[in-house]
């Protein structure tokens, strides 16, 4: 589970669902990215992290600590 990206939504935001209006995604796709099934394109990662007051670096670090759990 991506941690920061979380964190900011549920700061800014309140919940995931009012962060796709400003983001302008489906939840199922934000669900996606926090868990870690799905990756952004650049300009996405860009996008997101404007819309969270944020850099692209500090939310989508490459690592195994935003990898999904293995169960």
């Amino acid at each position: 589970m991506n941690k920061p990206l979380w964190s900011l939504i549920v700061l800014w935001f309140g919940t995931s669902r009012t962060s796709v209006r400003e983001i302008g995604v489906n939840p199922i796709v934000v669900s996606q990215v926090v868990h870690g099934y799905r990756r952004l394109s650049a300009e996405e990662k860009t996008r997101w992290a404007a819309a969270l007051h944020s850099m692209p670096g500090a939310l989508f670090s490459v690592g195994k600590a935003y990898a999904p759990s293995a169960r």
